[in-house]
């Protein structure tokens, strides 16, 4: 499908909000909820942004055949990607031997055409990067997929008409190219945050996190019911309109999202279980040598053959084995890893689960650096607390040592260390900075938690896939 070329959008001001165990817990018997004030990426984004989840209406009787809980993920998903969520159109796909692959609900073959063209458009975002991020005024570029699939490329002041013009050619006719004019740069974004992270503020005010909302050009400050009344007004006094502050209200966050889906794709940062036990799914896209799909967490959460079920009970559907665990006793590996599977076809994803449920994309590996703003997926603190832990890489080169499964301890080397919460559950959640992921959660202490590289995946016989 060929789309128009580029045009131009003026800045608008954002809606808001947005943020942040190491060792396996049993299985509760009742499910977590939560309403996550806090917000980030949309859909497949290609930069973390914020906005509020679609509400999900009941099915209607046309539909009433489909299981309220798949309807509502059809609703959601095709109200995230743009695509016809009337239950009329619902009902329609839902009567045919569609697919499910692409996304997990049927899609046409329009649709599914059309998912395809997006999926090519990660890798050209990626050479955007490479040509703006020097300049130092590059705002960020992503995907809207609720615009159908547009390339949106944000920039600070004017970008000359050449350098227009190569972006464009680099979309090409695979999607429509909207320039954002923004007034604060990625570099600059990510700059004020960590020195508001930093600052004796976020101790004296009692924040609860704070992070970069590429996608409206602000910093985020997030404050606890128990910050003082001046708050708001301190922060806003000292940095205008470059943050965009918000107070939590405890009964605010309770609502009925969670990490527990039992069936769908394998979206990282759910629930998984196995044994007696549960842990975060990592990342689904990940193959062996002859293309099949596996899935990854933590490797001290089960042993080599444990059977693995999708959400928080091991009476769900199976979806593989335990294979190629380093965590067995004596064992001295780089990555705390396992892999699952061959997992069941159409479920494998790029995708994770961020803040309000949301989905986001990681379209590239990528490397931490000191200071480097990092946020983990678990589901048991996305449960527990409303939205992701976000913090800052503090240490590199780290070895630690944890208990392995089936008794005894190994040694992992070359761990990154973060300043993000953690709560048991969350081991094998992915760690991404923007749209690179950069390892898995695997332990943690009252200062933050450790995560193994994602350059070590192959130590578990897989590769990852982008």
């Amino acid at each position: 499908m060929a789309h128009a070329g580029p045009r131009v959008i003026s800045p608008h001001t954002p809606p808001h909000a947005g943020r942040q165990e190491g060792h396996i817990v049993k299985h509760p018997r009742t499910r977590a909820a939560l309403t996550i004030a806090l917000t980030a990426a949309v859909g497949a984004t290609t930069l973390i942004g914020l906005t509020a989840s679609p509400a999900e209406a009941s099915a209607p009787a046309a539909v009433a055949d489909i299981p309220q809980s798949d309807y509502d993920t059809q609703v959601r998903l095709r109200e995230e990607f743009g695509f016809d969520a009337s239950a009329s159109h619902i009902a329609e796909v839902n009567a045919g031997d569609l697919s499910r692959d692409r996304l997990g609900i049927p899609l046409t073959a329009a649709e599914d055409a059309d998912m395809a063209r997006r999926a090519e458009l990660s890798p050209i975002i990626q050479k955007i990067d490479a040509l703006l991020e020097p300049t130092g005024l590059y705002g960020g570029g992503w995907i809207d997929n609720k615009a159908g699939g547009q390339v949106v490329v944000a920039y600070v002041g004017d970008l000359t008409p050449a350098v227009q013009a190569t972006v464009t050619s680099l979309v090409g006719r695979l999607a429509e190219t909207t320039f954002k004019p923004v007034n604060q740069s990625v570099d600059s974004l990510y700059a004020l945050e960590s020195d508001i992270a930093n600052s004796k503020l976020s101790g004296e005010l009692a924040f609860e996190g704070s992070g970069v909302d590429i996608i409206n050009s602000i910093v985020t400050v997030d404050l606890s019911p128990d910050s003082p009344e001046n708050a708001e007004a301190t922060l806003t006094a000292r940095y205008g309109d470059k943050i965009k502050v918000s107070r939590d209200d405890e009964d605010t966050r309770k609502g009925d999202l969670s990490r527990e889906f039992s069936s769908g794709p394998l979206y990282g940062g759910q629930w998984i279980s196995g044994g007696t036990g549960r842990c975060t799914d990592g990342y689904s896209n990940v193959r062996d040598a002859v293309g099949r799909y596996y899935t990854i967490t933590a490797g001290h959460c089960w042993t080599n053959g444990t059977i693995i079920s999708q959400g928080s009970s091991a009476a769900n559907r199976d979806i593989g084995n335990a294979s190629s665990s380093t965590g067995r006793s004596g064992v001295v590996t780089n990555c705390d890893c396992l892999v699952v599977g061959q997992i069941p076809s159409g479920t494998g994803t790029e995708q994770t689960r961020v803040n309000n449920n949301n989905l986001f994309r990681f379209t590239q590996s990528g490397n931490a650096g000191l200071g480097d703003a990092v946020c983990q997926a678990g589901a048991n603190y996305a449960e527990t607390n409303g939205f992701q832990a976000c913090g800052q890489v503090t240490a590199l080169g780290q070895t630690r040592t944890i208990t392995a499964p089936g008794g005894g301890s190994f040694e992992i080397r070359d761990q990154v260390k973060a300043s993000y919460g953690r709560i048991g559950g969350d081991s094998g959640a992915p760690v991404g900075r923007s749209t690179s992921l950069l390892g898995f959660h695997s332990s943690g202490d009252s200062s933050g938690g450790w995560f193994s590289q994602s350059k070590y995946v192959g130590q578990v016989n897989v590769s990852l896939g982008y």
